[in-house]
């Protein structure tokens, strides 16, 4: 028995667990959940959760937003929802914005009626299934 979980099929997800930093980009056909610091523009087809003790520094944009921590960048996202505590520092473009008492966004805020993820997003790499 292998001590790595098979991930081919269900969902999927990527974890930048504490005490881990990363510099870089991260493009994910999944969800991604950022519990350390991340330096970098994130995109993501599922929820990008930022966590209390997290910090993004650079741009998201992704299906989902949940912030609980602190973005330094821009956030295009379907639905954003800011927690307590929770703070953007840059733009806002969404459909859908649920924001907790306590919960700061220091820029603009653009409510639209649709946003098409897919025109926003870097292209992923074709899916290594069957490889």
């Amino acid at each position: 028995m292998s001590a790595w979980p098979d991930v081919s099929s269900g969902s999927k997800e990527t974890v930048i667990s504490a005490g881990t930093q990363v510099v870089g980009a991260l493009r994910s056909e999944g969800n991604v959940r950022l519990y350390d610091v991340f330096s970098g523009d994130v995109a993501a087809l599922g929820t990008v959760t930022v966590s209390a003790n997290a910090r993004l520094e650079g741009n998201l944009t992704c299906s989902s937003a949940v912030i609980a921590g602190l973005v330094g960048g821009n956030v295009t996202a379907q639905q954003v929802t800011l927690l307590s505590g929770g703070r953007i520092l840059g733009d806002v473009r969404t459909e859908r914005l649920a924001a907790d008492e306590g919960a700061v966004v220091e820029g603009l805020i653009m409510l639209e009626e649709a946003i098409d993820l897919p025109a926003l997003l870097p292209s992923l790499p074709a899916s290594s299934e069957g490889a």
